[in-house]
């Protein structure tokens, strides 16, 4: 049997054998079937999160835009909506239908990716049980004065 010409998946850019892998075909082009599935996690999560306002071409020629010219993973695009939307709990007004904000939230995601495996890394010999019902002893700071607030006089205009 003669060997297939390898194809390029659309959504990562790689080069794959048809016989080598499992593989989806969109119209006169293949790819991967793990990529086919991720965008469709994400389209599937931003039907969601936008209801009527969600636009399908819009949403697929960025994800392809992002993962190609951009170098992300189809991946890290779906966790940073994730992130954006359900963690942060960022409005969907300016959103316009797309996935436009991914590229200018994406660094601030990875921040907090690492301060989370950071935190379960300092935590993760430590048991919670060790630490409930025990009152701290040491004080911390003092606590703020409260303030009168000022009475504001009206005066009448005549």
């Amino acid at each position: 049997m003669a060997k297939l010409s390898p194809v390029k998946c659309p959504y990562c850019g790689q080069s794959f054998q048809r016989e080598d892998t499992d593989f989806v075909q969109l119209g006169r082009r293949y790819a991967h079937a793990e990529c086919v599935e991720e965008v469709n996690q994400i389209h599937e999560y931003m039907k969601k999160v936008l209801g009527g306002s969600y636009s399908y071409t819009k949403i697929e020629s960025q994800i392809k835009n992002f993962a190609t010219k951009e170098g992300m993973t189809l991946d890290a695009i779906y966790k940073t909506l994730i992130y954006w939307y359900d963690v942060k709990k960022s409005s969907t007004d300016q959103a316009n239908g797309g996935i436009g904000i991914v590229p200018y939230v994406y660094s601030e995601y990875l921040k907090y990716m690492k301060s989370q495996y950071q935190n379960a890394q300092i935590n993760k010999n430590k048991n919670i049980r060790d630490f409930v019902g025990q009152t701290p002893t040491e004080i911390i700071g003092k606590a703020t004065p409260i303030r009168k607030p000022r009475h504001i006089k009206f005066y009448e205009l005549s």
